[in-house]
């Protein structure tokens, strides 16, 4: 006995499974982006240490490079002291447009023997001198060991704005924050 909709459906089921194959095959054949690095600073050059890319809001008193142990980090670390309630530092990420998400990254901890703290990493558009757009990181971090701190955001600038991380070290006068291996890498261009 002939029964015309077991056909149909096994027909479909055929459709169905050639659709998954021809998929994982394509999907398979497919390479697999990584993020493009955008920005990476472990503060060490063939010159030795320098806070020449980094620059201060305030003053530059208030922005060193000290011994540190990060791990995986080399023998530097920028160190930011709050010389009232914050203190700031930022550098412009090259080459970023309108719709990139970025992951911006940077290992933090409280310097010994200071006064607490905060470390707080940002992404900011600016717009000439101004801030069009912050973006802050989900948590900031006080401890007294390292710990890897980032953000993940979708920047909106226009093609005459500029995009910088900033590094900010919040807390009473003489607290301070290391910051070290600090990363932006773009994770999908839009």
């Amino acid at each position: 006995m002939h029964h015309p909709e077991r056909k149909a459906r096994h027909g479909n089921t055929t459709r169905i499974v050639r659709a998954l194959c021809c998929a994982c095959i394509i999907h398979a054949a497919m390479p697999v982006v990584a993020a493009e690095v955008l920005l990476f600073d472990n503060l060490e050059t063939t010159d030795g240490p320098t806070t020449r890319l980094w620059s201060p809001h305030l003053s530059d008193e208030f922005v060193a490079i000290v011994r540190a142990d990060c791990p995986n980090g080399g023998n530097w670390a920028l160190r930011l002291t709050s010389s009232r309630k914050y203190m700031v530092a930022f550098r412009p990420v090259d080459g970023v447009q309108n719709g990139d998400q970025l992951e911006l990254s940077a290992w933090v901890r409280q310097d010994v023997g200071a006064a607490g703290g905060l470390g707080k990493i940002s992404l900011q558009t600016w717009h000439s001198d101004v801030i069009a757009e912050q973006k802050h990181a989900g948590g900031e971090y006080g401890g007294a060991t390292w710990q890897r701190i980032a953000i993940t955001e979708t920047v909106r600038c226009a093609p005459q704005d500029s995009v910088r991380v900033v590094l900010t070290a919040n807390g009473p006068k003489g607290s301070a924050i290391l910051f070290d291996l600090i990363e932006v890498r773009r994770l999908k261009r839009q």
